[in-house]
């Protein structure tokens, strides 16, 4: 029962505190940066960028155009022209699949970065498929999700191919047109795998920013990095034992199952 009441007692002054801290605690702004202009690799990144932008690939669950998919896929293929010379283009409905093969084909690596886009509505400052290129910012819908990881990937990617790699194991990298609404791109890529026998050693997924000074004492920039960011798990335990208070000495409780 003491500890009931400690519970009860503490309980409030944290939140108390929590409270106090949020209203009068020092709000700080992000350091203003200045930009020096692009290097030339740069430039070539955030040219591809903003074309990818200007393909309004909305979710296709939602009355999203198939043929924008299509358009935009094309586009990828000039846009990184080694990768799409070295890669097995595998036909996914409601996803882009494609297989970078490997000296082995054990220990498989999925990198994932979904090409669909929700609604641009509302008014904007820049328009959302212009892919406008301003003060070292490439603007757009989908620019930050996720069109930028996709660009990301492939760049990589295409450097790496193009310096003569050739990866240990099989990568595949899968972008879903309807990531946005139903997910049912990637279940079909997983199907994919099963059915043929495939096991992924490692699954790289969308991620967040580098962001500075969003968290407590930490002034420079920082990438969080998510592990198992979503998946499902069922876990059975069995807890065996002597419950109760043993004042009597004799066992309180028997074996029980949780689920």
């Amino acid at each position: 029962m003491i500890y009931l009441l400690y519970v009860l007692l503490v309980i409030p002054v944290l939140l108390g505190v929590c409270v106090v801290r949020a209203v009068l605690g020092k709000k700080t702004q992000p350091p203003a940066r200045s930009f020096d202009g692009y290097s030339d690799d740069d430039l070539a990144y955030a040219e591809k960028l903003s074309e990818m932008i200007r393909y309004k690939t909305i979710a296709t669950d939602v009355g999203g155009e198939q043929a924008q998919f299509d358009a935009l896929r094309e586009k990828l293929g000039t846009l990184f022209p080694v990768f799409f010379s070295r890669v097995e283009d595998i036909r996914i409905d409601g996803a882009y699949l494609w297989k970078i093969k490997g000296k082995t084909s054990g220990k498989s690596a999925l990198m994932l970065a979904h090409c669909d886009i929700v609604e641009a509505e509302g008014e904007w400052e820049i328009p959302p498929f212009d892919g406008v290129i301003k003060d070292g910012v490439v603007h757009g819908r989908g620019a930050f999700d996720n069109k930028g990881m996709l660009c990301a990937v492939l760049s990589a990617a295409e450097r790496l191919l193009e310096d003569g790699f050739t990866p240990q194991h099989d990568i595949y990298v899968a972008s879903t047109q309807n990531e946005e609404t139903s997910s049912a791109g990637i279940f079909r890529c997983r199907d994919y795998f099963e059915q043929n026998g495939i096991a992924l050693d490692s699954i790289l997924d969308e991620g967040g920013a580098i962001t500075c000074d969003v968290m407590p004492g930490i002034k420079n920039d920082m990438a969080m990095v998510g592990l198992c960011e979503k998946g499902y798990m069922d876990m059975r335990f069995t807890i065996r034992g002597s419950g109760g208070h043993r004042f009597s000495g004799r066992p309180a409780c028997r074996p029980m199952s949780l689920l």
